[in-house]
């Protein structure tokens, strides 16, 4: 493992995540820092699987150019002596970089209760990417508030994942206004593009489905409504409701014949067969509940929907209201959503051009981030 860490040039990312590195859960972290490593970055990306996983990932691996991804069975929310244990094993995979080297480290932060690492890891600036809205999430623990504080007050950068976000941390921190930055989601258009192409076989497990499919991949956890999802089943008693993603929600893990028989869950599907997901897809969906958490969220998969040229039908989420209202149709009600989904018009030329355009890459968003990052050294 120590030849897998070794440096290459004198600028270094050491990433702590709260999410594993893992091909079937692709997501902002895991963009930025395969960008940074294109950019030449020596990038260690420590990921966490949590204490209890009930899978196995690969524990440690290389990415790209020279990017190393470490998997941990840790926490941030574990109790307090498995998390020192743990903390000892994250600091021994950083501090290898570090040690004895020419200091250019930047420590990317993406969970406030990972802040507790910055005093241990040699570094030059610390980035917080706030790319969730975490208070909000269900299972948080009293130390969160206090650590998302510390946190944005030693940072060198914040970073908010969405503008209700970005806006949200400013009213909240307000000293941090000449260093918080907002960078929504942006997307790998030509991968998604797939989709559109006649060569472009479907996903095997959804291609014999009945029609007219109505489909979402994601995480499946607390955001998506229930009600809906069964409205949306009820509605569409012909066709087929997918559900793909990592199953993080106890509703949908009880037993197939509780469920509706047209809701089909594939569970976790790698990055790189989305396109063949998507194009299975005649309806894509966006089916969150009202909620604080869903306020200050900007899903990534609005861009990535927009690249496969189906109609979007999403529920009221502002950030997609104010950056993709005029190509996502939004149902505010379960009858307007289904409504809206029966009667979705296919996308034109003009308006999948309008949205292309739209559309930001992740690898402009990785060098815009890099340019704030070293035009205050």
């Amino acid at each position: 493992m120590s030849d897998c860490l070794r440096r290459h040039n004198n600028k270094t990312i050491i990433c702590l995540s709260h999410l594993a590195w893992d091909m079937a859960l692709f997501q902002r972290p895991h963009q930025l820092m395969s960008c940074f490593d294109e950019m030449d970055y020596t990038v260690l990306y420590v990921g966490c699987t949590g204490t209890k996983a009930k899978k196995r990932l690969t524990a440690n691996g290389k990415f790209g150019n020279h990017g190393v991804y470490v998997n941990l069975d840790y926490s941030p929310f574990a109790n307090p002596i498995v998390r020192y244990v743990r903390h000892k094993e994250v600091l021994a995979q950083a501090q290898s970089l570090t040690m004895n080297e020419e200091n250019n480290t930047v420590l990317w932060i993406t969970q406030p209760l990972l802040g507790s690492f910055t005093s241990s890891i040699r570094h030059t600036k610390i980035v917080f990417d706030a790319m969730d809205p975490y208070l909000n999430f269900e299972k948080h623990t009293n130390r969160l508030e206090d650590s998302i504080s510390q946190l944005c007050s030693e940072a060198d950068l914040v970073f908010a994942g969405g503008k209700s976000m970005h806006q949200n941390l400013l009213h909240d921190y307000p000293d941090i206004q000449g260093k918080c930055h907002c960078f929504p989601s942006g997307v790998n258009w030509e991968h998604f593009e797939k989709s559109t192409l006649a060569d472009t076989p479907i996903y095997p497990c959804v291609a014999h489905l009945p029609k007219p499919v109505w489909g979402y991949f994601g995480a499946i956890d607390e955001r998506i409504d229930i009600s809906l999802i069964n409205a949306l089943c009820s509605a569409n008693t012909g066709g087929s409701i997918i559900l793909a993603g990592p199953i993080l929600h106890s509703y949908f893990c009880q037993e197939k014949a509780q469920l509706p028989p047209n809701l089909f869950l594939t569970g976790a599907v790698p990055y790189t067969n989305l396109p063949n997901l998507l194009k299975s897809f005649d309806v894509s969906i966006l089916p969150f509940k009202r909620s604080e958490l869903v306020n200050n969220i900007s899903p990534t998969k609005t861009p990535e929907y927009l690249a496969g040229r189906h109609p979007i039908v999403s529920t009221y989420v502002p950030d997609i209201k104010q950056t993709w209202g005029a190509f996502v149709n939004i149902g505010e009600t379960n009858e307007e959503f289904t409504e809206l989904c029966r009667n979705a018009k296919p996308v034109n030329d003009t308006e999948y051009l309008r949205a292309k355009h739209c559309a930001q890459s992740w690898n402009d968003i990785a060098q815009a981030m890099n340019s704030l990052i070293w035009e205050k050294c």
